[in-house]
């Protein structure tokens, strides 16, 4: 069973997956790739005929790699990557594959 309680206060699981969106929109990952790492399904023709390339897997893990290496960078002082209404990460420049 999930918990949806808070890992940190004003922190859920479920923030995180809104978190996760967000960058894999910034970063211009495919809609295939984003569906599936999001654990849903694609519809239409997309989802009988997209699929997920090694080369988009790639890209999904330097993006998210680019990220975590920001964030370790700038230490716990730094206020949360992610924060509701919050535009773009600071340092960090989106990337349009």
């Amino acid at each position: 069973m999930a918990s949806w309680l808070p890992v940190l206060r004003g922190l859920t699981p479920h923030g995180l997956r809104h978190g996760l969106q967000t960058w894999m929109d910034e970063d211009g990952i495919p809609e295939v790739l984003k569906t599936e790492r999001m654990g849903h399904e694609m519809p239409g023709m997309h989802g009988v005929y997209g699929h997920v390339s090694p080369a988009m897997r790639a890209d999904l893990k330097a993006a998210l790699q680019e990220r975590r290496g920001f964030a370790t960078r700038a230490g716990p002082a730094q206020p949360p990557l992610h924060r509701p209404g919050a535009g773009q990460v600071p340092g960090v420049s989106a990337t349009v594959r």
